[in-house]
């Protein structure tokens, strides 16, 4: 029966002890297709938070409140059980690897960095490892099995006298979310799994190769344009630019100080910066050819606004600069 069951899934083929590392867009049903894989392959074993919130529902575990606003099917709020031992997550994690059973670990944020899939397959140097890219649309079967389970959840829920959403919706939903926003912060270095990272085998399971890479491609590209840049600072451009207006700031007003010392002498000099016609400036500390700065009747509020200006403007130039990237050519309003 299990023979049988092994057969039904495109991956745990194998009789050897499997790895297996979905790797998928968030809100595409990656969870899901974990699921079902351990449906149709009972000996297979999640390993990851995902587990640990499974048997802490399954020993009967009570929560003392509702998951909290960090709860997403990659990271559990495990805190959220009465009394859960985050020292369980490490000796279960290690049970699991000497169980001797297949694998999987499903994690958006985590299949989608290469840097974490490294470090995953050196924690399983017996297993044979493979990659299930779940990039493209999901097959007509899968999609109504999610619908299944959606109903079977929908009449535990009224059995519970839980409250129900709106059954009349179509939309194929996959419950709570994948990841957070902050987990998919380095969205920018999301790429797809490769034989060269250790993997036995790579097998794209909705979509060619090709496809799944140009729909990752469209959803970076996507997400570039509404989402702010992790970790973005101001380089040495920006830097040395700021230092320069410092000082330049420094010589304007100083400039203004002696023009107005030269103007309590002569009266006749306080009038003249109004009568500047500044698309004809070409020396901003002499704009008329008489010596006035186009600055001489500056007010406080002036200087902030001057200030806050040119700061803008260094910032936008800096971002291309310390962005580093030529598909973000600005700042989404």
């Amino acid at each position: 029966m299990l023979e049988k069951d092994h057969a039904r899934s495109s991956v745990c083929r194998s009789k050897q002890k499997e790895l297996i590392v979905p790797v998928g867009l968030p809100g595409t049903g990656l969870h899901d297709y974990s699921r079902r894989l351990r449906e149709e392959n009972p000996d297979l074993l999640e390993i990851g938070d995902g587990m640990i919130e499974e048997w802490c529902l399954s020993s009967g575990l009570q929560r003392s409140r509702a998951p909290g606003p960090e709860h997403s099917s990659d990271e559990p709020d495990l805190e959220a059980f009465e009394e859960f031992d985050p020292e369980a997550r490490r000796t279960l994690g290690t049970l699991a690897r000497l169980s001797g059973r297949s694998l999987v670990r499903s994690s958006v944020a985590l299949g989608l960095l290469e840097a974490e899939r490294r470090a995953l397959l050196q924690q399983h140097p017996d297993a044979r490892k493979v990659a299930a890219v779940l990039l493209g649309s999901p097959p007509a079967d899968f999609r109504e099995w999610v619908k299944m389970r959606q109903r079977a959840d929908i009449e535990a829920k009224k059995a519970l006298g839980e409250e129900l959403p709106d059954e009349a919706s179509e939309t194929l939903s996959f419950g709570v979310p994948d990841a957070l926003d902050k987990a998919l912060g380095e969205f920018a270095r999301f790429t797809l799994p490769s034989r060269a990272e250790g993997f036995d085998e790579v097998r794209y399971e909705w979509a060619n190769e090709e496809a799944a890479k140009q729909e990752l491609l469209a959803w970076q590209q996507q997400r570039k344009a509404s989402h702010v840049v992790t970790g973005l600072k101001p380089g040495k451009w920006f830097h040395s630019q700021m230092e320069a207006w410092k000082k330049l700031k420094q010589a304007l007003k100083q400039g203004q100080i002696s023009f107005a010392k030269k103007a309590d002498n002569n009266p006749a000099l306080s009038g003249l910066a109004a009568e500047i016609n500044l698309g004809d400036v070409k020396d901003l500390h002499d704009g008329d050819g008489k010596g006035t700065p186009i600055y001489a009747n500056f007010k406080y509020e002036d200087w902030i606004v001057l200030s806050w200006r040119y700061e803008l403007h260094l910032l936008c130039h800096s971002f291309l600069i310390d962005a580093a990237d030529p598909e973000r050519r600005g700042i989404p309003e």
